[in-house]
């Protein structure tokens, strides 16, 4: 593809680049920015490209599209926050069916994992691990989902089952709401280390039970805070985990 941007992971690089672009020419809470149609020409990529990038940014609580009029800068780390739970509540039952497939199918990527994973791969998961650590010690969003979605294809991959690689894959690729919308939350990031260290140590260690079990807690764990989001931004109740063990 011609352009400034490979093909690969696109969005979220678009995304980058827009925020980058908004720090660059001084736009403020409440400002208008570009449009799409100049977000487009200056990045050299589609207007479909471009819409998704906008989106990431929203779910994150950064930038706001007020219909007909523009897109906006958000006004107070207070109004991203109350955003993304608004963003949560509308898109609830697609992140919600998302978690629930994960943790029906990445437990038993990890198990298997954990048999038949070689040195090579668990190093390559170990960077993973590294390189997540360090977008979030410098804040760095998009390449924290981006490592986050690459540690998870490596286990699937390490599963030497090619169904669960390619449905792997194809999530990564094509579902990133789940991803942005349980990183941008409070405090996720960290727990997301912590949880990928219990995950990873049990691959290495070859305990496919211990890596069924931490794979499983990871996900629900994010699932749950995601929820609880959710209510807390409308005040409601939450529903029983469908997925919770008996």
């Amino acid at each position: 593809m011609a352009g400034r941007f490979e093909r690969k992971r696109l969005s979220d690089m678009v995304a980058s680049e827009i925020r980058k672009m908004v720090e660059d020419a001084g736009f403020g809470p409440g400002d208008k920015i570009y449009s799409e149609n100049e977000l487009t020409r200056a990045l050299e990529v589609s207007r479909t490209s471009v819409r998704e990038a906008i989106r990431i940014l929203e779910v994150q609580g950064l930038l706001t599209v007020q219909q007909g009029k523009g897109i906006f800068v958000r006004d107070s780390a207070e109004e991203r926050t109350e955003a993304l739970g608004r963003w949560i509540q509308s898109h609830s039952d697609n992140l919600f069916e998302i978690f629930e497939i994960r943790i029906l199918i990445e437990p038993d990527c990890a198990a298997r994992a954990a048999r038949y994973a070689d040195e090579g791969e668990i190093a390559e998961m170990r960077e993973s691990l590294r390189r997540f650590e360090d977008h979030c010690a410098r804040s760095a969003i998009q390449g924290a989902i981006a490592q986050d979605k690459h540690f998870h294809n490596l286990i699937a991959r390490a599963s030497r089952n090619r169904t669960l690689h390619v449905l792997m894959s194809t999530f990564t690729r094509t579902l990133n709401e789940g991803w942005i919308t349980s990183l941008s939350l409070p405090g996720r990031q960290i727990k997301t280390i912590s949880e990928h260290r219990a995950i990873l140590d049990a691959i290495e260690a070859h305990d496919a039970d211990q890596a069924h079990r931490s794979m499983k807690n990871h996900l629900q764990n994010a699932f749950t805070e995601v929820k609880e989001f959710a209510v807390e931004s409308e005040g409601g109740t939450i529903e029983e985990d469908k997925t919770e063990e008996e």
